[in-house]
């Protein structure tokens, strides 16, 4: 009985202590140690080395600053962005993406670009560079349309499309838009917050491919609201008009 109520990894009887616990001053226990600390500065190189390849090429984390994304994205929100998927096919609409608008031009020191790899790389702050986050609205050589809040599309192939966004739940931009097509490699993009959003319509116009940094994926903060983001589709189509 006492057996069975002695605790796990107590016990004291001589016979079951390791050699590793002897008191001979003969063989210190601090060479593991030292092994470890010169091995930890080609841990630390490695660490870096990985995360400035996946910033680079595959994932990066970004911070939301402003509504034109609400209720799909908001302030403070911090989503993971695959940069990746536009290096293997070309964005398709109704994807969120997030794009460069103004590139910081200062030259950066080497603590300044390791910051930016460990912090701005996880969403932890900013970037340099002017961020936006958008939705594919209209694709190159489309022509897109805004009147009484409905977006219409006429593609490269003549068929209109009149989008059933179910993401904008907002008050609607009764502001009437277009017709405007879309120039040859670039993108027409808005945001779902559509009153309050400056997006193709305004100031930042079509986008450029080149300028455009990955897809969106995942909202991974806050955890509460972890989300998946999924490509709409829009089924409702019709002739274009004569």
């Amino acid at each position: 009985m006492d057996d069975a109520e002695s605790p796990i990894g107590n016990s004291t009887n001589p016979s079951e202590i390791s050699a590793g616990g002897s008191s001979d001053a003969s063989t210190p226990p601090a060479a593991p140690r030292r092994s470890f600390l010169r091995e930890l500065p080609v841990l630390v190189i490695i660490a870096f080395v990985l995360a400035v390849l996946i910033k680079t090429f595959l994932a990066q984390a970004f911070f939301i600053p402003s509504e034109s994304m609400v209720p799909t994205l908001e302030v403070g929100d911090r989503i993971l962005v695959n940069k990746l998927a536009f290096r293997l096919r070309e964005p398709q609409r109704g994807e969120i993406i997030v794009f460069a608008e103004q590139y910081d031009a200062a030259p950066r020191s080497f603590l300044s670009r390791v910051r930016s790899v460990l912090f701005e790389g996880l969403g932890v702050t900013r970037p340099a560079e002017t961020d936006f986050i958008k939705r594919v609205i209209g694709l190159p050589g489309e022509t897109v349309r805004l009147s009484k809040g409905v977006v219409t599309i006429t593609d490269t192939a003549g068929k209109e499309i009149t989008l059933d966004e179910s993401y904008v739940t907002g008050e609607p931009d009764l502001e009437p838009f277009g017709p405007y097509t879309v120039p040859p490699g670039t993108y027409f993009v808005m945001g779902d917050n559509r009153p309050n959003s400056a997006d193709s319509r305004t100031r930042l116009g079509p986008i450029d491919r080149a300028d455009i940094v990955g897809k969106a994926f995942v909202r991974i903060w806050p955890v509460s609201r972890f989300t998946l983001f999924h490509r709409p589709v829009y089924e409702a189509s019709q002739p274009a008009r004569p």
